[in-house]
């Protein structure tokens, strides 16, 4: 299965999303960048709701973390664009 048959479905809302917003506040920066970068496949289907309440908070409190390795600031910056263009 792929994400385009998930796509508006139930089980993407009920199953997918509320694991992914999980993932997102993981303590973990690698598996919050993991759950971000999955986002983009999806991000366009998302209630305006959920991006202002779940995921922009996390986005922004992910961008203002110390001490954040080089490869996780090469990361942010290959997806954070994607996104923010999508939102």
């Amino acid at each position: 299965m792929n994400y385009k048959s998930l796509l508006g479905t139930t089980r993407l809302v009920q199953t997918y999303i509320p694991e992914i917003c999980e993932l997102i506040n993981d303590e973990e920066t690698f598996i919050k960048i993991e759950a971000i970068e999955g986002l983009q496949y999806i991000l366009e289907t998302l209630s305006v709701d959920l991006i202002e309440l779940e995921l922009v908070p996390s986005l922004l409190k992910l961008l203002n973390v110390d001490n954040v390795p080089d490869e996780v600031i090469e990361r942010m910056a290959q997806i954070i664009g994607p996104i923010c263009f999508k939102l």
